[in-house]
């Protein structure tokens, strides 16, 4: 009887054996996945283009990335995105009651618009439009950058599109 219970205990222990390391396995895998992630990798155009969109609440035509950046860690952060646009976006700026002809209000601090070498990551733009949008400000015009004091220490987004070029800038700054 011993010896039948201690076969049961065997079998019964390699079975478990048998279930639980390929779960453990896809577990390690999984997680070395998450481990490598790498965060700075390339999001792609689709991605931006909607992210921008929903943020901006305009409908973006298709675009291709000329840059991108996120620093954000812990919601403090700037992220900077570059779009050739595949198409005008006069037509939703004229719908949008929000964006307004150049150039920036002075009130917007433009020192996060550089990369980490101190390149500018706008180009002069001569003809175009911007919108603002205060995402601290709880009461008031969140779209009226007059009524924000040089936004040094806020969490503001700026989006800049060169009519000229069809290119799209937008950043969006959390401190």
């Amino acid at each position: 009887m011993e010896k039948l219970l201690r076969g049961a205990m065997s079998a019964l222990g390699i079975l478990l054996l048998l279930l639980i390391l390929p779960v453990a396995f896809i577990c390690l895998g999984l997680f070395g996945v998450f481990l490598t992630a790498d965060e700075d990798a390339p999001k792609g155009a689709g991605y931006w283009r909607q992210e921008i969109s929903d943020q901006l609440l305009i409908s973006l035509p298709e675009a291709e990335v000329l840059y991108e950046k996120d620093t954000h860690e812990f919601r403090d952060g700037v992220t900077a995105v570059s779009m050739k646009l595949r198409g005008s976006l006069l037509p939703e700026v004229e719908r949008a009651a929000h964006w307004r002809k150049l150039p920036l209000h002075e009130n917007i601090n433009t020192d996060w618009f550089e990369d980490e070498e101190g390149n500018p990551l706008v180009a002069r733009v001569k003809n175009g439009y911007y919108l603002f949008i205060d995402r601290y400000r709880e009461t008031g015009d969140r779209f009226d950058p007059s009524g924000s004091p040089r936004l040094e220490t806020l969490n503001y987004t700026v989006a800049i599109w060169d009519q000229d070029e069809g290119v799209l800038y937008y950043f969006a700054v959390d401190t």
